[in-house]
């Protein structure tokens, strides 16, 4: 009630089985909650009654799980395919499953402008690409077995200016088949994170490709040469290459200033 119709920003922590009890707790604010963040310890998925897109004002949903989320992927389908059209922000963090069954169905990813999501399939990743044309901000987790990468067709992104991924949980590194097949014109900050070597010929053919504006490229985990510092800043001069043990620290203090705001259902 002190709210006063002011834009609200809440962060739940709630099991699946308390969608009912977060429905309501949710209905009277459906105009004024901008930004949602449902953190769940369970292994379950969202309730299928729990719908998004009955949240007219939201711009930033986040949708956390402690333990990885494989494989029960029906409800949540059904909730992700109900988002509202103001929506812009989609972080889905802790959720391992294959999107093709929702992705054709979800009526919220044109508009999208920051993602934040885990693929098992690198042409996953294009089909995003291609269903969210307004991308500015892509944090991408590959989990890739052993399987052999399909064939990539070329693919231009112009509107994305910020790309993050981690190949850190691959058995094979997919990296080299995304830059030969991507191009982005419009790059401004990327950051790779590894276990291995980065393919550095490959990622410097895509710069070249592209032709981007890029200020900031960022490994993580890893560390390059000065040979392969050079190497980079030959395409790009004032390019800032950093290289950086991880991101745990940032990630935890992050969570931890939401917990301290948190609801429980």
């Amino acid at each position: 009630m002190r709210s006063c119709g002011r834009p609200l920003s809440l962060a739940i922590h709630w099991s699946p089985n308390g969608a009912d009890k977060l429905q309501r707790l949710l209905q009277p604010f459906t105009t004024q909650i901008s930004s949602l963040t449902l953190v769940s310890f369970a292994e379950k998925s969202f309730a299928p009654q729990l719908s998004f897109e009955d949240l007219s004002a939201l711009q930033d949903l986040t949708l956390y799980w402690s333990k990885v989320l494989r494989d029960n992927e029906t409800d949540l389908a059904q909730s992700l395919s109900r988002l509202p059209c103001t929506l812009r922000s989609l972080k889905l963090r802790g959720l391992v499953f294959k999107p093709f069954k929702w992705l054709s169905t979800c009526n919220g990813l044109a508009q999208l402008t920051h993602l934040e999501i885990t693929v098992t399939l690198l042409h996953e990743l294009f089909y995003l690409l291609c269903l969210c044309p307004n991308l500015s901000s892509l944090e991408i987790s590959l989990m890739f077995g052993g399987a052999a990468i399909q064939h990539l067709e070329p693919f231009t992104h112009t509107n994305l200016q910020s790309l993050s991924f981690n190949c850190r949980d691959t058995v094979r590194d997919p990296s080299p088949d995304l830059f030969d097949a991507l191009t982005l014109p419009n790059l401004h900050v990327l950051e790779a994170s590894y276990v291995g070597v980065p393919p550095h010929e490959e990622l410097q053919a895509l710069l070249a490709r592209s032709n981007c504006p890029l200020e900031c490229l960022i490994f993580v985990g890893v560390k390059i040469t000065d040979e392969q510092r050079a190497e980079y800043l030959t395409f790009i001069p004032s390019l800032d290459i950093q290289c950086c043990k991880g991101k745990q620290v940032t990630l935890c203090h992050s969570w931890m200033r939401i917990f301290t705001n948190i609801c429980h259902l």
